[in-house]
């Protein structure tokens, strides 16, 4: 069987749209944020926010997998005239503010040049990245799925706070 191409690739923009919505900075706040999207798996939302002694987290994770399978034709007919959302679950917690320093410490440290002069090619697997980081109405966001050569410190962070999201599970 295959799947509803065209109605599973509106499907997963409007799932990827309501990820990226679902947690908004809050005011006054510092903030990283970082969007996991691998091609073929489930798709999370970090944030993380932090006062000097504690540190706020959030995840929500799109259940891709779950998903997937209602776009099987046969499956499918279970969803005749209904509207399906994607499947999301939503996870909270707090840590202790040592639990981030070195991250913190790293990204104080960034200087990453824009890429403006080459494009990042095709790609067909692996993972897009979209790393936010701020405080009230400043912010510098960062998506990549190839990661250029200028930005290798990117991956550095990326590995930390995808280390930190499974230490929360």
């Amino acid at each position: 069987m295959s799947i509803d191409q065209q109605g599973w690739n509106a499907f997963t923009k409007k799932a990827s749209d309501t990820l990226a919505a679902s947690q908004p900075p809050v005011n006054h706040q510092p903030y990283i944020q970082i969007l996991f999207e691998p091609s073929f798996d489930d798709h999370s939302l970090l944030h993380l926010s932090w006062d000097p002694t504690t540190v706020t987290w959030q995840r929500t994770t799109w259940l891709r997998s779950v998903d997937a399978a209602k776009f099987d034709p046969i499956e499918n007919l279970k969803y005749i005239g209904v509207q399906l959302h994607p499947t999301l679950s939503h996870e909270q917690g707090e840590t202790d503010i040592s639990k981030i320093s070195p991250l913190l410490d790293l990204v104080r440290s960034l200087s990453i040049p824009p890429l403006i002069d080459k494009s990042g090619g095709i790609i067909l697997d692996g993972c897009h990245y979209t790393l936010t980081i701020g405080v009230d109405e400043f912010q510098t966001t960062y998506k990549w799925h190839r990661l250029p050569d200028e930005w290798t410190r990117l991956q550095q962070v990326a590995g930390m706070l995808e280390d930190l999201n499974e230490s929360f599970l």
